[in-house]
């Protein structure tokens, strides 16, 4: 349902839902669920200009998602924090997570 605010522009109404949807997943303790909100947190941070704010909820996806083994999932997330990392200049890092996505 995010997805379709997002592309609405209306990323505040996203960012919301969202962050509820990251307290619902700790609470049921689904880490795969808590993964993909922390995720959607992130892209509806980046969408708001925000991109240093979507840092730590990237890395946090990452943390579970590295657990998984999903490497369609884990490709796409460092993609995500590669251009995170590149909108607030941190190059050195861009380049780290970005070969990370590429293995």
């Amino acid at each position: 349902a995010t997805y379709v605010y997002n592309i609405q522009g209306r990323q505040d109404t996203s960012l919301l839902l969202n962050l509820r949807s990251v307290d619902i997943a700790r609470e049921l303790g689904d880490p795969e669920r808590l993964a993909a909100c922390l995720a959607n947190v992130g892209v509806a941070l980046s969408g708001l200009g925000r991109a240093q704010e979507a840092v730590p909820y990237y890395l946090e996806a990452l943390t579970f998602l590295e657990k998984t083994g999903d490497k369609q999932r884990l490709a796409l997330m460092y993609g995500n924090l590669n251009k995170v990392y590149l909108d607030i200049q941190q190059f050195d890092k861009a380049v780290e997570v970005g070969n990370e996505g590429l293995k």
